[in-house]
């Protein structure tokens, strides 16, 4: 049976410990739960680029560096997309975004129509072309304010300044107000997300469909302060862990996003029901990374690889009729950068068994701080810094997990998660010849230019 539309749901920042709700209201409906899947990064931007290249972030390069940060990482148009394969076969592709970073703007290209939905509607004095002028005085002043006032002022652009300054305090007053009209930021744009999903649907019932859709309902922040207390969250500069009462907190609003975007993705199921297109559909629901809730003294998401931020919820629906086997590998793990190449042959109707989803071996990177970072005053700030900006590999394998540290050329950490496995040398050594091996295979494919999906 030919697949009609393929709909990939991306639930921004859900990690697989929490999912049970989301997996549980699935499974009924048909969908198979996968229970090893490895995100390729800690946030969302590389994690993106893989399940749409089929690539790891050492391939297909969208990923931080020690002088590229956020705004500056975007996926190189060279790059082979999954969108831009699907539209050859013949698919319309639409992208349905609350999240800036999942965006052309990103180098997300391939996209037939593009829906940007921000999370809540915001207020703007500027223009496009100022908004802009002001972000990059920003970057330069390390996201200081007072900084870009005294750029403005010696530089003799003071109705510039004036109109900036009003642009912030206006701004800060409208959120305080209308927020918890719109109730943000436990709503953010799921409803709209969906309302322009009817819209597509309602289009021409021959038109064979790509629709990805990324929700950020389980993305901080999660209440009003929120939004005030970044350096509380990630202050990276110190090594002092978050509030208990923040921790406490950052649970609760977490654990009731996950209750609320539930109903949303029912939501989106249901009109696909009533649009007579959920049974002949691929439905991939995922997240491209989990979030940190106070595990490991940290709060949020990007940097490290621990298993909150690396395990999560993997859920498929095939195409009713399908012949498709369930091949259930259950001492294997399944990595999202799998996911275009499994796409591509049901969208071709060549898919015959999910085998192709798993792997003995799967990996993780990290690059380091994905954020830039305020000046360091100290020798303590310097250090830990210094510590957290460098490229780490993660590798699951069998019973086991390593954090590589290739700058260091050493394991930080291996773990067993069989009781009756434990970590001795001969384990170390194989997994190390194993990221060995992955860092030679991708360094040799990225100096000859030919990308490949593994």
């Amino acid at each position: 049976m030919e697949c009609s539309n393929i709909v990939f749901i991306v639930v921004d920042a859900l990690r697989k410990d929490y999912a049970k709700p989301l997996e549980d209201a699935l499974v009924n409906l048909g969908f198979v739960k996968y229970e090893k899947a490895i995100a390729p990064a800690p946030w969302t931007l590389p994690s993106h680029a893989s399940m749409l290249t089929g690539l790891y972030p050492i391939l297909h390069g969208a990923h931080e560096t020690k002088n590229k940060k956020t705004s500056e990482i975007k996926l190189k148009k060279k790059t082979s997309l999954l969108t831009i394969e699907l539209q050859e076969l013949g698919f319309k592709t639409y992208l349905l975004s609350a999240n800036p970073y999942v965006s052309p703007n990103f180098g997300f290209i391939g996209f037939g129509s593009f829906y940007e939905i921000p999370v809540c509607p915001d207020f703007s004095l500027l223009s496009n072309e100022e908004t802009i002028f002001i972000g990059k005085l920003l970057r330069k002043n390390n996201r200081s304010r007072i900084g870009v006032a005294k750029r403005l002022i010696l530089t003799g652009q003071y109705k510039l300044f004036l109109k900036s300054a009003l642009h912030f305090l206006l701004r800060r007053i409208y959120r305080l107000i209308y927020h918890p009209i719109y109730r943000w930021p436990i709503h953010k744009s799921s409803k709209r997300i969906i309302k322009e999903f009817k819209k597509v649907m309602s289009r021409n019932s021959d038109e064979r469909k790509f629709i990805l859709i990324n929700f950020m309902e389980v993305h901080q922040p999660y209440f009003m302060r929120d939004i005030f207390d970044e350096e509380k969250r990630n202050n990276w500069k110190t090594n002092e862990k978050p509030d208990l009462k923040l921790v406490r907190k950052w649970r609760e609003h977490y654990s009731r996003e996950i209750e609320y975007i539930v109903q949303r993705v029912l939501d989106l199921i249901k009109v696909l029901e009533e649009t007579n297109e959920f049974e002949k559909s691929l439905i991939i629901v995922t997240s491209d990374h989990g979030q940190l809730l106070g595990e490991h003294g940290r709060l949020g998401h990007g940097v490290f690889l621990y298993d909150e931020l690396l395990r999560v919820p993997l859920l498929i629906k095939y195409p009713r009729d399908a012949e498709i086997k369930i091949m259930s590998k259950k001492s294997e793990y399944v990595s999202l950068v799998r996911l275009k190449q499994l796409i591509l042959k049901v969208a071709k109707n060549e898919f015959k068994d999910d085998g192709i989803l798993y792997s003995k071996t799967v990996f993780s990177e990290s690059y380091g701080i994905g954020a830039k970072i305020d000046e360091l005053k100290t020798e303590e700030e310097k250090r830990n810094i210094g510590i957290l900006d460098k490229y780490r590999i993660a590798i699951y394998h069998g019973d086991f997990k390593g954090i590589f540290n290739v700058e260091n050329w050493r394991f930080e950490e291996i773990l067993s998660y069989n009781p009756d496995r434990k970590v001795t040398e001969e384990v170390a050594e194989e997994l190390k010849r194993k990221v060995v091996n992955f860092l030679k295979n991708r360094l040799s494919l990225k100096i000859l230019k030919l990308p490949k999906a593994y």
